[in-house]
């Protein structure tokens, strides 16, 4: 009787564990240590003054620029606010962090490779 109740525990505990709605954990975890403080969990953003990550499919090419401005940051001389530059942020974490932002928080269904994002980052105008 008690083997049964174990064995039906870790089953539905696997089962709730499974159904994660996150694809990219691994993004998610780096989103939150370099994106969330400025561009909310959620990547709601704050208005006019940190932009939001939402995108429609159309765009995106948004994201083509994406590993530059992660690595190097945005200065714009007319705003109050900056994006920092992340120069010691590995290329796996920028293909993890653009991952988690296309398809759990777009919901796109569109997979960057480690491969593609160090082209990108070769590219790059200093």
């Amino acid at each position: 009787m008690l083997k049964n109740r174990l064995v039906c525990s870790f089953v539905v505990l696997f089962f709730i564990l499974s159904c994660s709605e996150i694809k990219f954990p691994h993004g998610q975890r780096s989103y939150e240590q370099y994106c969330a403080t400025c561009h909310m969990e959620d990547g709601s953003g704050l208005g006019v003054m940190v932009p939001e990550l939402y995108y429609e499919y159309d765009e995106l090419s948004e994201f083509a620029s994406m590993p530059c401005t992660i690595r190097q940051g945005i200065y714009n001389p007319d705003s109050i606010f900056q994006m920092i530059a992340n120069p010691d942020i590995t290329p796996v974490d920028i293909t993890n962090v653009l991952n988690y932002i296309a398809n759990d928080i777009n919901k796109l269904d569109t997979v960057f490779t480690l491969e593609g994002i160090e082209l990108a980052l070769d590219s790059c105008v200093e």
